[in-house]
């Protein structure tokens, strides 16, 4: 038992989260995206300490999927290609079983490193979930931006503002995967 005593207590399954009813209650939106195995590519925005990377690890336990995590810190071009050929090994693209590519600090990503994902987000070979406390809805030129995202800005701050209107969907700039 040599576990951190935060490490001990997080949670470990969506319905011990308690955080976002709306999208993670048993009705939520993520909830059923996740009992129906569609989830998408998405961004957790928040400050330290909110729960996002625990949310990315109970979403890839619960929908019983490969997860690979990787840090924007300390990863680099090469690190993201591995990840993506092991990905393309396994079983499943655009699938259910399709693998999630957890990136914390999703805002601290060069260019290049953006473009090394983009490819692999689109073909279905990873499910991307980032994590930042930057507001992405000022443009540092971080993550993929997919045409679809066009309402994710507006939505996400309406959300923010009313979070009981939000429509997660592919509205949000996200991937069927």
């Amino acid at each position: 038992m040599n576990e951190p005593l935060a490490e001990r207590l997080r949670p470990k399954k969506l319905a011990d989260y308690l955080s976002q009813q709306h999208l993670v209650g048993e009705k939520g939106a993520l909830s059923q995206q996740i009992k129906q195995g569609m989830i998408p590519s998405l961004i957790l925005w928040g400050p330290p300490g909110v729960g996002k990377t625990t949310l990315a690890n109970i979403i890839a336990q619960e929908s019983k999927r490969p997860f690979y995590t990787l840090s924007a810190i300390n990863s680099g071009v090469k690190d993201i290609r591995e990840v993506i050929e092991r990905a393309k090994k396994g079983e499943g693209l655009f699938t259910t079983k399709n693998p999630i590519l957890f990136i914390d600090e999703i805002h601290r990503f060069s260019k290049s490193q953006q473009d090394s994902l983009l490819a692999a987000v689109e073909k279905g070979w990873v499910t991307l979930i980032g994590a930042t406390t930057e507001n992405p809805s000022f443009d540092r030129g971080f993550a993929p931006k997919p045409k679809e995202n066009q309402g994710f800005h507006r939505d996400l701050a309406q959300t923010h503002r009313e979070p009981q209107h939000f429509d997660w969907g592919c509205s949000m700039g996200c991937t069927q995967s």
